[in-house]
C-alpha cells in the first residue's frame, strides 16, 4: 500500500508520517514545494507539489492508494479541484481541514470531502497544542503575551489537541471496517478529561510553569 502525505513539514504531517512507517505494509510518500529542504525520514518519498496547483498533484499520486490530504491554505478555491485529480488515482482521504480557510467552513470542507466519491474520514480537532507556541517569542520578549479576547467570552482554545493525537487519524489511511466508507473522527486526547481554556486561564499555567510574571492582554493572570 502506498500513502501520499499533503503537509509532511507541518507537526502534525511529521507524525502521520512517524505512524505510517511503523507499518510494514505501508510505503509513504511527502508532498513538499522543496524536496531537498523537507528534512524528511529514511524511507520517505519526497515528491514536490503545490496544493494552489492542483494539477502538480497528478504525477505524485500515480499508484497511490490513499491520500491524508491536510488544507494549509486560506482559500478553499482549490479543493474541488484537488479531490478531482486525487480521485484519478487513489481511493481513500483523510481530510484535516481548516478554521482559517475564508471561503469555506468547515462543515462544507467536510461537504467537499463527503461528495467527492472517494472513501472519507474527516478529522474535526479543536486546538491544536502546539499553538501556544505561539507566544514564546512575546515571553522571550517581555511580561506580556496576546490572545483573542482574553477572558471577555472568548476561548484561545476549544478542547486542546495533542498533534500525535491528531495524527492517529493516519491509521485510518490503512483501516477498514469500523473507519472504512465515510466518517467524522474527533480525535482522543490521550484520555484526559476535557478542559476549556481561556487566553488568560492558559497564561495562570504558563506563569506556574516559568515562574515569569506574565500578563495577559495587559490584564493580570489571576
Amino acid at each position: 500500500m502506498t500513502t501520499l502525505v499533503t503537509g509532511a513539514t507541518g507537526n502534525v504531517g511529521r507524525q502521520v508520517i512517524a505512524q505510517l512507517l511503523d507499518a510494514s505494509d505501508t510505503a509513504v510518500r511527502a508532498v513538499t514545494r522543496n524536496p531537498a529542504a523537507a528534512g524528511l525520514p529514511d524511507g520517505v518519498v519526497a515528491v514536490p507539489a503545490d496544493l494552489a496547483e492542483p494539477e502538480s498533484l497528478d504525477g505524485c499520486l500515480r499508484g497511490v492508494d490513499a491520500v491524508f490530504l491536510m488544507w494549509p491554505l486560506h482559500s478553499g478555491e482549490a479543493l474541488p479541484a484537488v479531490l478531482d485529480v486525487i480521485k484519478r488515482h487513489a481511493h481513500r482521504v483523510v481530510f484535516l481541514g481548516s478554521g482559517g480557510v475564508r471561503d469555506l467552513t468547515m462543515d462544507q470542507q467536510q461537504e467537499l470531502i463527503a461528495q467527492s466519491g472517494l472513501e472519507w474520514t474527516a478529522i474535526r480537532p479543536s486546538t491544536f497544542a502546539v499553538n501556544a507556541l505561539w507566544w514564546a517569542e512575546q515571553i522571550r520578549a517581555g511580561d506580556v503575551v496576546r490572545g483573542v479576547y482574553g477572558e471577555l467570552g472568548g476561548r484561545f482554545t476549544g478542547h486542546l489537541r495533542h498533534d500525535d493525537d491528531v495524527a492517529e487519524a493516519g491509521g485510518h489511511l490503512r483501516c477498514r471496517g469500523r473507519y472504512g466508507g465515510a466518517s467524522t473522527y474527533f480525535p482522543a486526547m490521550g484520555g484526559r478529561p476535557r478542559r476549556r481554556l481561556r487566553v488568560n486561564s492558559v497564561t495562570v499555567i504558563l506563569v506556574a510553569a516559568t515562574g515569569f510574571p506574565i500578563v495577559s492582554n495587559g490584564q493580570l493572570p489571576m
